[in-house]
């Protein structure tokens, strides 16, 4: 859901290791942006709870989607035509795209998922922001020069 209503790549500022698994089986999730729209917001938090009994079913998933939608139109109708999304403000500046793969790591402890606190979430985005700006040069930051990343090719072994 994030995905779809960012037109990101979750977590595309960090490299897709074993650190980032286990954030995220500590909590970690995406930033949740002002943008996106607070019943939306909620509905993707419900489906990222760490019990899998607290994550909605697919029908409640399908209905409260298609009832946002409705009211989305429904308010797109009422306001000018000529307005600027935010939304679409942020397709448009998203230009980075990577090959994305699934790794399965294995674990010798055993690992129980759970939901990070608001302290916690925003301390991972924090290491995420120190470990962006660390792998740049001091010329890079200034002039915001991106460099290439390894996008983990699927022809790799």
């Amino acid at each position: 859901m994030w995905e779809v209503i960012t037109g990101e790549t979750p977590f595309d500022d960090r490299e897709h290791d074993l650190d980032l698994t286990l954030d995220i089986v500590k909590g970690c999730r995406p930033k949740n942006y002002e943008y996106i729209p607070r019943e939306y917001a909620t509905l993707m938090k419900r489906c990222w709870d760490a019990d899998p009994e607290n994550r909605p079913h697919a029908i409640i998933i399908r209905r409260k989607m298609e009832s946002l939608v409705k009211s989305f139109y429904a308010e797109a109708d009422k306001q000018d035509p000529n307005l600027k999304s935010p939304i679409n403000t942020q397709l448009s500046k998203n230009t980075k795209f990577r090959i994305q793969n699934s790794k399965i790591f294995s674990f010798n402890i055993p690992i129980k998922p759970r939901n990070a606190t608001d302290e916690e979430q925003l301390e991972m985005e924090h290491k995420s922001i120190e470990v962006k700006n660390s792998n740049k040069s001091l010329d890079d930051q200034e002039f915001e020069i991106s460099s290439p990343s390894h996008s983990g090719s699927q022809f790799e072994p």
